[in-house]
């Protein structure tokens, strides 16, 4: 986008990549999905931006992955899931949902406790909004994604406290 190319220097960086970002998603509504996906990722690895912003091109470039390459928009969610984030409920959902789509409860349930355990106080918010999402998840033929879920968060409840609230809702 030469317009926005002209100014990068004279704005700051995180405005610049709103700018990108909102190129990027024009470029998905015009299917040019693989230009739309090159900004994206860029924009998930650039540490030079927040961890607002990454997190949220991890989300947009995921989106874009999860049917042809799941395992590519794994790898791009998992360091965005431990950002503490506005974004942090919204990318753990959809890593949840490839994560079990992918018959892989076992990654899940560790990186569940994993985060839980270093943000105690954001267990309660963070499992009240990834068990709300699941209701939304369509499983694959023969499984229900929502049932496998609820297994792993009842056995989180053993081992963090703020669980033991979403479990009880």
């Amino acid at each position: 986008m030469p317009l926005l190319a002209a100014y990068r220097a004279s704005i700051p960086a995180e405005t610049y990549a709103w700018g990108e970002s909102v190129h990027g998603l024009l470029l998905h509504d015009l299917k040019r999905t693989d230009e739309a996906l090159a900004i994206f990722t860029r924009m998930t690895a650039d540490t030079g931006l927040s961890d607002e912003r990454r997190a949220l091109e991890s989300l947009h470039a995921a989106e874009l992955l999860e049917d042809a390459s799941p395992d590519k928009a794994v790898a791009l969610l998992a360091p965005a899931a431990v950002m503490n984030t506005s974004y942090q409920p919204a990318v753990n959902a959809q890593l949840a949902r490839l994560r079990l789509a992918q018959s892989q409860p076992d990654e899940l349930r560790r990186h569940l406790a994993a985060l839980l355990q270093s943000q105690p106080e954001d267990a309660d918010a963070l499992l009240t909004h990834l068990v709300t999402k699941a209701g939304d998840w369509k499983s694959p033929p023969g499984r229900n994604l929502q049932a496998e879920l609820a297994v792993i968060v009842r056995a989180l409840a053993a081992e963090v406290q703020g669980v033991r609230r979403v479990l009880n809702d």
